[in-house]
């Protein structure tokens, strides 16, 4: 039987309105941990998906360079200001993104799986829901920084290449439209659908999925991962609450926007 207060999605999408903002507050939760995944092989597919493309990309660079005499001379590094890198970076991620999507799709269960089924959160509210994470993680990152552990501008760094490039318009496709897109359909998406509908429940398969997505970035400092873990918990929250990956997309494409924006325009040169 369908729980009464929830609206029946069994009978495929449901035509209603858009979520309005309070919702990430109030009403019920409209999560719902549907999948024919279980969580030992969605985890590994999960990990595949992540890292699988990455595998078959850096080799690649690797041989295009070292063909074209840069590695050989020192002449040449892997920079983010090279063509070569930020296509195959944007190929790996539209890779990952095509693999989730075919993977999502076992026994016609894709809405359930990726999350959106059920009517998605509206777009100023999840405009607003990115807003809040970049309040809440810029709070973090001031604290750290005035504690002399957090450089505002190192965990980024790398990133300048590409946005100080002739390619800067290719940097924000990789980094505010395919990220954002690729990474919450891995980790709010398919992995903690199939977490959550174990014994973890919602909260434990929320930090199960948010430490994978945080180790994914282990290239930043200490402090630069826990402004990460943070954002991927509100994140977590957005989905519970609304079960709208539409929601988290757009989210963490805001916080990649304003993340690029001060980055562009505060770090020095």
């Amino acid at each position: 039987m369908p729980d009464p207060g929830m609206p029946d999605t069994s009978r495929g999408p449901i035509s209603m309105q858009e979520l309005p903002f309070h919702a990430l507050v109030s009403g019920p939760a409209r999560y719902r941990a549907v999948t024919p995944w279980g969580p030992i092989e969605a985890s590994a597919l999960t990990l595949i998906a992540a890292v699988g493309p990455s595998f078959v990309a850096l080799p690649l660079i690797l041989f295009v360079l070292a063909s074209g005499g840069g590695l050989a001379t020192g002449s040449h590094k892997i920079s983010l200001d090279q063509p070569l890198v930020l296509a195959v970076m944007a190929a790996t991620q539209m890779a990952s993104i095509a693999l989730l999507w075919a993977l999502a799709g076992r026994a016609n269960m894709r809405p359930d799986v990726l999350q959106f089924r059920q009517p998605p959160l509206s777009w100023i509210g999840a405009i607003g829901a990115g807003l809040v994470i970049v309040v809440v993680t810029s709070l973090l990152e001031l604290a750290l920084y005035a504690s002399g552990r957090f450089d505002p501008f190192g965990e980024t760094r790398m990133l300048l290449d590409g946005l100080r490039s002739d390619y800067w318009w290719v940097m924000l496709i990789v980094a505010v439209i395919l990220a954002p897109i690729w990474e919450e359909l891995a980790f709010r998406g398919f992995l903690l659908t199939a977490l959550a509908k174990t014994r973890l429940g919602i909260v434990g398969a929320g930090l199960i999925s948010n430490s994978a997505w945080t180790a994914m970035h282990m290239q930043y400092s200490p402090a630069g991962m826990a402004s990460v873990f943070l954002a991927g918990i509100v994140l977590t929250w957005i989905m519970w609450r609304t079960a709208s990956i539409r929601a988290c997309i757009v989210a963490h494409a805001i916080v990649n926007a304003t993340s690029m924006a001060f980055l562009a325009t505060y770090a020095p040169a």
